[in-house]
């Protein structure tokens, strides 16, 4: 970022701390050598990331998000006694976007629900 701001004529000096001043061999210095501390800093704490997450898997733990398991039942029930998907969403734990993509599944969205032009089938299948 800093080789862009010099190629571009741009000079920085901080106000705060004397030595970063990219208009002095020095101050480059110093600036690139934070830079490079900070990439190493970031790049550590992804390793970390990394095998803390190996060895939960390897421990048998979950890793991610817990999986809803919002029947669309619930969610057409939800829809329908609230008044809007944000009320529904709350009211059932999960986001508006979980509603639409579980109702797009079926081939339907919160609209019709709400209006009563689509309805779960409450009936197991083959029953």
């Amino acid at each position: 970022m800093v080789e862009d701001w010099l190629e571009r004529g741009i000079k920085f000096k901080s106000i705060s701390e004397d030595v970063i001043d990219t208009t002095t061999a020095q101050g480059r210095f110093i600036l690139q050598v934070m830079a490079a501390i900070a990439e190493l800093e970031s790049s550590v704490i992804g390793d970390r990331v990394t095998a803390g997450m190996a060895r939960a898997k390897a421990q048998g733990k979950p890793i991610g998000r817990k999986l809803l398991n919002v029947s669309v039942i619930s969610l057409c029930d939800a829809l329908q006694h609230s008044s809007s998907v944000e009320q529904a969403a709350e009211k059932l734990g999960c986001s508006r976007a979980y509603i639409y993509k579980e109702l797009a599944r079926h081939g339907t969205t919160p609209r019709d629900v709400i209006k009563g032009c689509w309805k779960p089938c409450r009936e197991p299948l083959g029953g």
